[in-house]
């Protein structure tokens, strides 16, 4: 039975919906310096800021996906409960059934447009080499995505190599790991693996004897400050801290560090009272279709700005409604994508690991 962690689907869905607002306040609203001058104040200053963590949300997603399946899956060599096969299984499955439909999306969207179907960067994307030998213009989001696939490909590398019982497959798992470093060095960028290696270490941070709101509010509070310091030293940045030795990449570790803290100490707070357990089962709700959310919410924008949605050059009711009309469509969308494909992704790993067993023993 799968484990449940109280709060991390809930931080899960929050950092989709950052992506999607900063995205969607990116292309529908003109830039902060554009903005005219009496409404350049605190309170447009604050929705920018709030509006501009797609980066560090995608940083989030990686320190869960570290700590669930990179932690998991340490925890399983350790124990020597290896089960390749239905490792492989899993990620595939979860990877390639919500991916398919955003692909068959973009499809139908680039065809009601009139835009050029990108045939070669779709299936590139399926491969997961978008950002080595294909493009991921088409829908930008899917750039950590190749990542998240190499970094699952890594970890089953490892879990081969540490409990494989053919010299052939050990060999292969060598190979297919100095391949993986390579694309980290040369095409992607290496910072976003240790990001990841830092979630799956800490699913071994011992747990606290007496969790408490009060540490769940400092580690809160550490995390608010990461990210500032990452918003400081973003490529983006409109300050100079002035200080050499921080930068973009120093200050991603060290949020992913404290990021993995926070998880760590945040999941040790069962929910309790009946607000706190409704708060909860929302989050987890809401996070069944934050994968699909991140897939296409991005084509979605391109169908918007065809039927007549265009950038905002002030902060008004009308287009803040506007805005929050096109979260909602995108909401919307994403919804009937999930429960199209990404809904079926355990019933689907069910019946091809039943398959796979049935072939095993003939």
């Amino acid at each position: 039975m799968k484990r449940h962690y109280p709060w991390l689907d809930l931080v899960r869905f929050i950092a989709a919906f950052a992506v999607v607002a900063a995205h969607y306040r990116a292309d529908f609203f003109v830039d902060y310096s554009e903005l005219p001058k009496h409404q350049q104040n605190i309170f447009t200053t604050a929705f920018y800021l709030v509006t501009r963590l797609g980066d560090e949300s995608v940083l989030i997603f990686f320190v869960l996906s570290g700590y669930l399946v990179g932690g998991r899956s340490l925890e399983k060599i350790l124990s020597n409960k290896v089960d390749i096969t239905r490792y492989a299984i899993d990620r595939v499955v979860r990877i390639i059934t919500p991916l398919l439909a955003s692909v068959l999306l973009v499809v139908l969207i680039d065809l009601i447009i009139g835009k050029p179907i990108p045939y070669i960067d779709l299936l590139g994307s399926l491969f997961s080499v978008q950002g080595i030998f294909t493009s991921f213009h088409y829908n930008y989001p899917v750039w950590s995505l190749a990542y998240e696939v190499w970094f699952y490909v890594f970890m089953g590398a490892v879990m081969v190599i540490t409990r494989g019982v053919k010299r052939w497959s050990i060999l292969f798992a060598f190979v297919l790991l100095a391949i993986i470093l390579l694309i980290f060095t040369k095409e992607f960028e290496a910072k976003y693996l240790f990001v990841w290696l830092i979630g799956a270490f800490a699913y071994f941070i011992p747990a606290s004897a007496k969790p408490s709101i009060f540490k769940n509010v400092f580690w809160l509070l550490m995390l608010m400050a990461a990210v500032a310091l990452s918003q400081l030293t973003a490529p983006t940045k409109a300050v100079s801290l002035g200080i050499s030795f921080l930068n973009d990449s120093v200050t991603t570790i060290l949020l992913a560090v404290i990021a993995s803290l926070f998880i760590r100490q945040l999941i040790q707070s069962q929910p309790t009272n009946k607000l706190a357990i409704q708060i909860d089962k929302t989050g987890s709700k809401l996070a069944d279709f934050s994968y699909s959310l991140y897939l296409t919410h991005a084509p979605v924008i391109s169908l918007l700005s065809y039927l007549g949605v265009t950038k905002s050059e002030a902060i008004s009711t009308g287009s803040m409604g506007v805005f929050a009309f096109t979260i909602a469509i995108a909401l919307l969308i994403a919804y009937l994508v999930y429960l199209s494909s990404e809904k079926h992704t355990s019933f689907i790993k069910g019946k091809i690991r039943n398959w796979v067993l049935k072939e095993s023993l003939k």
